[in-house]
């Protein structure tokens, strides 16, 4: 991604550090297909929230994760506890008021995916929800999820519960909370600083960033290393150095004025084009693996001319057929589930603003 700045060069390698700016070419590391960046392809990403027995009483959690069809709500009881699942009740919505209810209190025996006996009793249970077209476009979904749960002690029933997961109650008086949980459509990212630190930097080619302190339960696994490119070409970044890093999806409308727009100017950075392109070559047109060089630099390029840090003319005729494409076609474009996702690594301003390609 960077060149190295040979500043007091014996001092720097006595530190371990190295100063870094993006300026020239070098070789590009690979992604892997399905999940580009990551350290495993076989890391997958749930969203998760505590089961609670009568109220009070942390039985197990719910996971979600989705493809683009479905969403797959799985109740899971802990292994280590006498209670077991007998029914579960669940219900999707984009809304609150999606929810079937009576008096604020919810209704589950009025829920679209009702299993009201399971038989034998079980540790966990699935409910696969087909996406509905409309729930695309929204910024999050509701999940009401109710089941049933009774404890068995030396096979003698002991109690039957109610339970319900979430943090968030319904506006009745029955003590029922529910979810809301995040969609393809923005990352579900932490709001809190995170660590980051660059790995590895070889000339202007995208390399790898470490990202870590995420915590659980987002779109970004913790302690996962991830493919990046430079969006600041001569602004610099310390390599082999620990980062407090604020991450933004790029659609985010709330990230900060140097990653919302060009730097020194009014012009917002087109980020729904660059992820058009981003999709384009490495999703798209399955051009991938292995990513090869040209494609790689062509986007470096047309990212940094986005960025206005190259001209249009400073563009090659391959790269500028793909600013054409993206002019035609990549206005209001939004990576879904499955594709690529441009995620800002915000350093603070006086440091080379950079970004992580997710697979959520």
């Amino acid at each position: 991604m960077c060149k190295t700045l040979k500043l007091g060069l014996l001092a720097f390698v006595m530190l371990g550090m190295t100063f870094l700016a993006c300026d020239k070419l070098g070789t590009p590391t690979g992604l892997t297909p399905d999940n580009p960046g990551k350290v495993q392809a076989s890391d997958f990403y749930y969203q998760t929230f505590t089961i609670w027995a009568g109220h009070h009483t942390s039985v197990g959690q719910i996971q979600l994760w989705n493809d683009y069809h479905n969403i797959y709500i799985k109740y899971v009881l802990d292994a280590d506890n006498n209670w077991w699942l007998t029914a579960a009740n669940t219900q999707v919505a984009p809304t609150l008021e999606g929810v079937p209810q009576q008096n604020g209190n919810p209704q589950p025996g009025q829920f679209a995916y009702p299993v009201r006996v399971i038989d034998p009793k079980v540790k966990e249970f699935t409910v696969t929800v087909p996406i509905m077209e409309p729930w695309r476009t929204a910024p999050y979904l509701v999940l009401a999820a109710h089941c049933i749960v009774q404890e068995w002690v030396d096979g003698h029933l002991v109690q039957t519960q109610n339970g319900w997961a979430g943090d968030k109650n319904f506006t009745g008086n029955d003590g029922a909370t529910y979810c809301e949980f995040c969609c393809w459509k923005c990352l579900c990212l932490p709001v809190y600083g995170v660590t980051s630190q660059l790995v590895h930097a070889d000339g202007e080619i995208p390399d790898q960033f470490h990202v870590w302190d995420v915590g659980h339960g987002f779109s970004i696994p913790d302690d996962s290393i991830y493919s990046s490119m430079c969006l600041d070409r001569n602004i610099y970044i310390y390599w082999s150095v620990y980062h407090p890093t604020y991450l933004w999806c790029s659609y985010n409308p709330f990230k900060p004025d140097y990653a919302m727009y060009n730097r020194g100017t009014t012009h917002l950075t087109p980020y729904d084009k660059m992820n058009y392109l981003l999709n384009k070559i490495m999703y798209m047109e399955h051009r991938f693996p292995p990513f090869t060089q040209e494609h790689l630099y062509q986007l470096q390029h047309i990212f940094w001319y986005y960025r206005e840090i190259v001209t249009y003319d400073g563009l090659t005729e391959a790269e500028k057929l793909l600013v054409q494409d993206a002019e035609a076609h990549g206005n209001g474009f939004h990576p879904t589930c499955g594709m690529l996702t441009i995620v800002l690594l915000d350093n603070g301003e006086t440091v080379q603003l950079t970004f992580i390609i997710v697979d959520p």
